[in-house]
């Protein structure tokens, strides 16, 4: 580790990052304005201040500087948010048709086709044409076997508005609302085949996106002809193409508890793997200036060619940017930093898109790039491998492995509540395997021409990753291949990275004071998870999640919970888990019993009773009842309760059943929205008070 006055970048960017947070986090009415002002203060009083030469001078100078770069974080952000903008779609609301361009690649659904639209102009009633912006996720409806003729870069008229998108309604539940708003997007729409047709009298844009959605789409095209086996397929797309949609639930399972997810994404190691095999040309040359220029030209040429073929993925164009700045570097003779070069690019990425630093990959590359650098040397050297070219690239590698691992656990723990233990044995498995089917599958779409050479190559892809595929899903056989239900808050993980960057500073100064700071952190970090243990064995609570279509009943008692749900539901762990499960983890959950509606429930929830009544429920814990009326042919009981749940458009009027006897009145977001609406409007009339699951959001009560 060095003195930061070799890095000044690092400043820089950590003040300009600064601003980014505090707009999102901390927004103010009009403080855009004072930062604008701020910025012109600023170069009115750098101007008096370099011709000062004293100490004070230089130092308010360094000041202003960090501060004007604040100013610029905040202001970046303000303008690259595009609900800022007075004509955006969000403050348009009596349109009848707008106009749209096509910004993705239509890609294939279940149920039709989706792609994201920009929105150029609306209509309103009065048949006038409004200039407009903002972007919507598109779904298009199509029958069986239905194409869509529709690409990117098209304009398109669509009837209609789009909608909002709606935030989350469970707790802790994955917000997709707030995920698309740092994407500029903000609507959605679900569109029928009548109700849109392609604008023909606009000229289609030469786009560089456009051309790299096609060179990818082309390439999808050679790997689906040339290999056989459809996860090798599959594996290869994500290798190549960074295409990961269409990994089917085994393999990305497979991957993803290996700890070997990040191979499939393609990023920075797949940049990596390129510039080795390029290097590898070159290695027996003399390093003459010609030889090195021509060199990184070759290197620059292949690794934005291979950006291409990605359709320019947001992961190959960051790792990309880095490997050119640092070339561009060697080029001009200068004498280039790594750190130099990481916080470069990273400056770079933000002052273009501020919420960048929102995105887990972008957290993900750069603190594992940085961690590599600074961690893999000193773990490589604390085992001397002297002799043996095999047994010293093992050891590299495992280095590697240990160095990512490190400076991105508390990440991947954060927002995958899981910790790969067999990391190390699957990144020495998987990257050597990654770089030969990377650089087979690049000769196999550079001799797609030649049929017999293509299928010989596609052949022996296909046999190399069915065995990778193999060993992979092997993993999963060994004991504690992975720790399950982890979690940790935001404060958490950076407490846990300041403990990472005091202990290793340690290690260089050999300062003891940071070691006791790096140790007491460790102490009030552990404290922290110690205290919401202790908390959450004294918690008891009723939920009922908004899972649209299904019905619920969850009892939460200490590190228990039981789920009673309908049989589809049930059946379907990954929904129930998407809609529950980040919830589980937060309130320490460690055990679950999963049961549909069943005939004979008293051992479901322990210390509570749990029995039928002509079909129905009657659950009561700690003094607070709940009927659950689910037989409509069954009258009420004559008995006092605190909540009836009601399911399934059971009732739509107050005027079909007596429900005096009840507190308060719950409805499922098993209710159909038009039958849910009519019986809102009959409780409102009585004045009962109720809650509507689907409506209002989970319904969440501590007994």
């Amino acid at each position: 580790m060095h003195s930061l006055s070799k890095y000044p970048l690092s400043r820089v960017l950590l003040v300009f990052i600064i601003g980014i947070l505090v707009y999102r986090y901390s927004y103010l009415e009009g403080l855009e304005y004072v930062c604008g002002v701020s910025v012109a203060f600023f170069f009115l009083t750098s101007l008096f201040l370099t011709r000062v030469r004293k100490l004070f001078a230089k130092t308010v100078l360094g000041f202003n500087i960090l501060f004007l770069f604040f100013c610029l974080g905040y202001l970046s952000s303000y303008y690259f948010d595009e609900s800022n903008s007075t004509n955006h779609l969000l403050y348009h609301s009596d349109y009848t048709y707008y106009k749209a361009k096509i910004i993705k690649p239509v890609s294939k659904t279940a149920k039709g086709y989706k792609t994201t639209l920009e929105v150029q102009s609306v209509r309103s009633k009065d048949s006038i044409w409004y200039d407009a912006q903002g972007k919507v996720y598109a779904y298009f409806s199509a029958k069986r076997g239905e194409g869509l003729n529709l690409s990117y870069g098209d304009y398109i008229l669509i009837k209609g508005q789009a909608e909002v998108l709606q935030k989350t309604s469970n707790p802790h539940q994955f917000d997709f609302k707030t995920y698309s708003s740092l994407k500029n997007i903000f609507h959605n729409h679900f569109i029928k085949t009548k109700d849109f047709q392609v604008i023909d009298d606009l000229t289609k844009d030469f786009s560089l996106y456009k051309l790299a959605y096609a060179i990818n789409q082309h390439c999808q095209e050679v790997f689906d002809t040339y290999i056989d086996d459809e996860q090798s397929r599959q594996v290869i797309s994500a290798l190549v193409l960074g295409v990961k949609e269409d990994l089917d639930l085994e393999i990305r399972d497979a991957y993803s508890n290996a700890g070997a997810m990040h191979v499939l994404a393609v990023s920075g190691l797949h940049v990596g793997i390129l510039v080795e095999l390029i290097s590898l040309l070159f290695v027996r040359l003399p390093q003459k200036r010609t030889v090195v220029v021509f060199s990184s030209l070759l290197k620059l040429s292949f690794l934005w060619g291979f950006a291409m073929v990605t359709g320019l993925s947001p992961s190959v164009t960051r790792a990309c940017m880095m490997f050119s700045l640092f070339e561009v570097g060697t080029l001009l003779g200068k004498k280039t930093s790594v750190y130099n070069i990481i916080f470069s690019s990273a400056f770079i990425l933000l002052a273009t898109n501020p919420f960048l630093i929102y995105d887990v990959g972008f957290q993900l590359s750069y603190v594992a790039v940085i961690g590599i650098v600074y961690f893999q040397p000193k773990f490589s050297n604390l085992i001397f491998v002297e002799k043996g070219f095999l047994l010293k690239k093992t050891w590299d590698l495992t280095a590697v492995a240990f160095a990512a691992q490190l400076s991105t656990f508390p990440i991947t723990i954060l927002y995958f509540n899981n910790f790969p233990t067999y990391f190390w044995l699957s990144n020495f498995l998987v990257i050597p395997s990654a770089t030969i089917a990377v650089s087979t599958g690049l000769l196999l779409l550079a001799s797609s021409r030649i049929t017999s050479v293509a299928g010989f190559i596609g052949n022996l892809l296909s046999q190399l990753l069915s065995l990778v595929n193999f060993l992979v899903k092997g993993i999963q056989f060994l004991p504690f291949y992975q720790l399950d239900n982890l979690s940790i808050s935001q404060l958490e993980c950076i407490m846990i990275y300041t403990i990472i960057v005091l202990i290793s500073v340690f290690f260089y100064l050999r300062n003891i004071q940071l070691f006791k700071l790096g140790v007491l952190l460790a102490l009030v970090f552990s404290s922290s998870l110690l205290t919401k243990e202790v908390q959450s064995l004294g918690q008891c609570s009723i939920r009922i999640y908004q899972i649209p279509k299904h019905q619920n009943f969850v009892f939460m008692k200490g590190n228990n919970a039981s789920v009673v749900a309908d049989s589809i539901l049930v059946n379907d762990t990954q929904k129930m888990n998407f809609f529950m499960q980040n919830d589980f983890l937060k309130n320490n959950i460690s055990e679950k019993k999963v049961n549909s509606y069943p005939n004979n429930s008293s051992n479901l929830f322990e210390g509570s009773s749990f029995t039928q009544i002509d079909g129905n429920l009657l659950f009561v814990s700690n003094g607070t009842s709940f009927y659950i009326y689910r037989n409509k042919k069954s009258s009420l009981p004559d008995l006092k309760i605190d909540y009836l749940v009601l399911e399934h458009n059971i009732i739509d009027s107050l005027s079909q059943m007596d429900i005096k006897n009840f507190n308060t009145v719950i409805i499922g977001s098993s209710y159909s929205r038009k039958a849910e609406t009519c019986l809102r409007a009959s409780l409102d009339e009585k004045k009962v008070s109720y809650h509507s699951v689907l409506n209002d959001g989970a319904f969440l009560l501590d007994l």
